[in-house]
């Protein structure tokens, strides 16, 4: 099965359930699935290797998106290369896509801001 997300900046993320060969489901498993991004042509650009993507405000506003890699949350430029917050490579256990320059983080139990600075 595959889903669509809207598009946001040019991207929009696209999920497929991972293929479970001859395993049967039962009512309460759930479905693994792999994230990416496809262009406004249908082109896959960032390959299906994510566990989740934020949908809340609008992915690669400021051009970065939150994603989760082994379940680890972390921004992507609109390539999907990772994006360094703070000059280090961004780790949280969950992470929101930036809307007016801002996301919400949180590491443990503790919640946090960032703030979106321009390169340059």
């Amino acid at each position: 099965m595959i889903g669509f997300f809207t598009f946001n900046n040019g991207r929009a993320a696209v999920n497929v359930d991972i293929d479970l060969g001859s395993r049967r489901l039962t009512s309460l498993d759930r479905v693994p699935r792999r994230y990416g991004f496809i262009n406004k042509d249908g082109e896959l650009v960032i390959p299906l290797v994510f566990n989740m993507v934020d949908s809340s405000y609008s992915p690669f506003g400021g051009g970065v998106a939150a994603v989760a890699l082994s379940n680890r949350w972390r921004y992507i430029d609109r390539m999907g290369n990772v994006v360094l917050v703070d000059n280090r490579m961004p780790d949280y256990d969950w992470a929101h896509n930036f809307s007016e320059g801002l996301a919400w983080v949180r590491q443990g139990n503790v919640w946090g801001i960032l703030q979106l600075v321009p390169a340059g």
